[in-house]
């Protein structure tokens, strides 16, 4: 269902900030939180490479989704 925009042309700062939103929701979880707990009998290196790819991945999901929640309120 496409949302209504009142100015098109203008950027929208709640898209924005809805943007961000979605970015730290995505990549703060309480899950991602409790990783490194349950990582820390593998050792330091593994687990801090193993939250940085998490990290990685989440991030460049929230981008993904992000810029398709921004292309469906433009529509």
């Amino acid at each position: 269902m496409p949302l209504a925009c009142a100015c098109a042309s203008e950027p929208n700062f709640a898209d924005e900030a809805g943007a961000a939103a979605l970015l730290l929701g995505t990549a703060i979880g309480g899950g991602f939180l409790a990783t490194p707990h349950a990582t820390a009998p593998a050792g330091a290196l593994p687990s801090i490479s193993v939250l940085s790819a998490c990290w990685l991945f989440l991030l460049v999901e929230s981008w993904l989704v992000a810029d398709l929640v921004i292309d469906e309120h433009e529509q």
